[in-house]
């Protein structure tokens, strides 16, 4: 423990032992990179255990922080019970839960971390925040406490619902003394000079010294140059903890990284922040939709960045800054964090609270009110009309109003599976409604990993390709279990082009983070399939836990074999694939004079394009010989390039029109609403903090 903190950590313990007010909610904000998650539980649960024996901590974070927390605190523990005479056997009242695992199991007393506002954090607060407004000290015979905890100020939204609460305080750790680093400023194009500079200057006095990179900002340059590892992935980091040799990583982190462990030691460190993010998807106003584009780096997210020079090994000395001018300065100081669950998570939330149907109507309808107050454009109501339009949700009388639309039998799965499908809700309910065969499950199964995952990020195809590779793929696609539907959309087939993988990986394994078939003008990311096929296994796991009979597919004579998809079958998963996506259609027609394909966002009449050659594959003589020349397909994922200002889906799947109507009839039946009718009713207007090139013309 920090010294420098007992005061603070006596405050706070006494605010929780007063006894006067059964439920009190607080936060606590602390320095960043000071390992607080795992001390400050801790210290408070040590403290309160020698006045009350019966107190229960429950410490609530995010997944990945686990296991490294409960290792480094078993270390505290260990140490304090040779210090003090601990009883470790006392801790069993002493729980760490992830954010999931709370949803489910809730204790006491919680202790929350870093609210960053993910789904996963949204669904714990809200599950507690409920709890804790519901709880009756007189019944329970015992007190209440909520409190979260980060480097930053509490959110204002978690501000807005403990002011509900009987008791609400603020706690602040002070600073910890760590040194000073070297910080400088420079134009954000003379970054790189800057950077080289400096460096030559260090290994001309000792060229042994062991140095480390960690940049935020994607240079243009030969990496090589400039360490012997490069790491572009959390999953990367693996190789600075494991290795023995002398090592000078390049890590280069537009997403940022999550490790909850610090970066192995060097003698110099260079961290080099960045003012734009890499594309995130978002809740799009110029569209509507989920598209990923490139924004402005948020404030919180800028001092993310700086709080680098305290997550590695080396003392402050050893660090050095190179960040472009007036980073923080400015309008930059200013500049608001998006959250997950209000942006690419949201439909997965809003469908993951009808989990708790049950729960007090008054507490979560106030939360789910604050919600919609806190974010402007209407974001919230938009989505949970469409997810009610296009019945995914049913309108019943329920504490939120709604929900979900599912056979009870298919609500655990429906549940379980929302998160390892980082809760894209279209994708949960595509892949959890009832199915005609377990072969059916199979194929949605294959099909909702796809639809989560950047296609084009997982297959780029060389626009030089000639046309007797594209018949070779296309071919091999037809051998899956897709057979003669392969070349009708882009989930159909992703199937044949990971088997690709496994025909061209060679006999002896090998570390590889792509694939590169030129012959056929092919480049498959191979760390990205893996994470699908991980997804999938988890899924399939799921599935079979929860009771789903699910087929096996080996390609091989072990489950389908030779099974093929059927018409009836390609049918059916179309119909729950037009569900699901029903907001997301996009119209393809062609000019008559030029031939040009021409692309439409059904929804706000916006128009598309295709990622690169990312149609080449699709049967589009096939296609149009049954619906005419103008088709509707789905898609699940969409970009757009800050250069042109042009939104470009990155899959596409072909819907029959036999298939539309089918589903119109039903949506009529129940809403007296067609598909056709199905349209945008907001205002489109800029996304104040998207970077891009192009004047907006509204």
């Amino acid at each position: 423990m920090e010294p420098t903190w007992q005061d603070t950590i006596d405050s706070i313990v006494e605010w929780v032992a007063d006894d006067r007010f059964a439920a009190k909610c607080g936060h606590i904000q602390g320095p960043a990179a000071t390992a607080k998650g795992i001390k400050v539980p801790l210290a408070i649960w040590k403290t309160l255990r020698d006045q009350s024996p019966d107190v229960h901590v429950v410490h609530v974070l995010a997944d990945f922080k686990r296991s490294h927390v409960v290792e480094c605190r078993t270390e505290l523990e260990a140490g304090s019970q040779a210090a003090d005479g601990l009883d470790l056997s006392s801790l069993r009242n002493f729980t760490t839960l992830t954010y999931h695992e709370f949803v489910d199991l809730f204790r006491e007393t919680l202790i929350e971390t870093d609210p960053e506002f993910s789904a996963e954090f949204a669904l714990a607060f809200s599950v507690a925040f409920a709890y804790i407004m519901s709880f009756d000290g007189a019944s329970a015979d015992g007190t209440m406490r909520v409190m979260t905890m980060s480097w930053e100020n509490i959110h204002p939204f978690a501000r807005e619902l403990f002011r509900y609460c009987e008791v609400y305080q603020e706690f602040e750790l002070p600073e910890i003394n760590r040194g000073q680093a070297r910080i400088m400023s420079s134009p954000e194009e003379s970054i790189p000079l800057a950077l080289k500079t400096i460096r030559d200057l260090y290994a001309s006095k000792n060229p042994d010294f062991r140095h480390m990179t960690v940049t935020f900002m994607d240079f243009k340059i030969d990496r090589s140059e400039w360490g012997n590892y490069n790491i572009t992935s959390t999953n990367d980091l693996e190789i600075l903890y494991q290795a023995k040799d002398h090592i000078n990583p390049w890590i280069l982190a537009p997403d940022g990284l999550r490790t909850p462990r610090n970066l192995p030691a060097s003698n110099l460190v260079y961290i080099i922040p960045s003012g734009s993010s890499e594309e995130r998807r978002i809740f799009d106003l110029e569209t509507r939709q989920v598209v990923a584009v490139t924004l402005k780096t948020s404030t919180s997210e800028r001092k993310q960045q700086l709080s680098w020079m305290d997550r590695t090994e080396c003392a402050r000395s050893g660090v050095t800054v190179i960040m472009p001018n007036g980073f923080i300065e400015g309008e930059n100081a200013e500049l608001p964090r998006r959250l997950e669950v209000l942006n690419s998570q949201l439909s997965g939330f809003i469908l993951a609270l009808t989990e708790f149907v049950d729960w007090p109507s008054a507490y979560m309808a106030l939360m789910l009110h604050n919600f919609r107050r806190l974010v402007e454009h209407h974001v919230v109501a938009d989505m949970t009309r469409r997810l009610v339009l296009s019945q995914i949700l049913n309108v019943e009388d329920t504490p939120l109003g709604f929900s979900l639309n599912l056979p009870k039998e298919a609500h655990r799965n429906f549940y379980r599976v929302l998160p390892l499908l980082k809760y894209d809700g279209r994708a949960a309910h595509f892949l959890c409604a009832p199915s005609s065969s377990s072969f059916v499950v199979l194929i949605k199964m294959q099909a909702a990993v796809m639809l989560m995952t950047s296609f084009s990020s997982l297959f780029a195809f060389d626009s030089t390709v000639i046309e007797e590779a594209v018949e070779e793929i296309v071919s091999f696609a037809g051998q899956s279990i897709n057979g003669n539907f392969a070349r009708f959309g882009s989930f159909w087939m992703a199937k044949g082009l990971m088997m690709l993988v496994t025909k061209h990986t060679p006999k002896e394994p090998q570390p590889m983070d792509i694939l590169r078939l030129p012959e056929l003008g092919l480049t498959i990311d191979i760390v990205g399939l893996g994470e699908a096929r991980a997804t999938f296994n988890a899924i399939f796991h799921e599935f079979l836990e929860n009771g789903v009979a699910v087929a096996h597919d080996r390609d091989s004579a072990d489950g389908c074999g030779n099974r093929k998809v059927t018409e009836a079958e390609f049918e059916e998963v179309s119909l729950h694939l037009a569900r699901a996506y029903t907001h997301q259609r996009a119209l393809v027609t062609w000019d008559t004079d030029t031939g040009e394909m021409l692309m439409t966002d059904q929804l706000s009449k916006q128009p598309l394009c295709f990622e690169t050659d990312t149609d080449r594959f699709i049967a589009w003589a096939d296609i149009i010989k049954a619906d005419g020349l103008s088709v509707v397909g789905v898609y699940s994922y969409a970009g757009r390039d800050p250069s042109t200002g042009m939104t470009t889906i990155q899959d596409w799947t072909w819907i029959p029109q036999k298939v539309w109507s089918i589903w119109s009839h039903e949506l009529e039946a129940a809403s007296m609403v067609k598909v056709g009718s199905l349209r945008n009713f907001y205002r489109l207007v800029a996304n104040e903090d998207e970077m891009s090139d192009v004047v907006d013309s509204r």
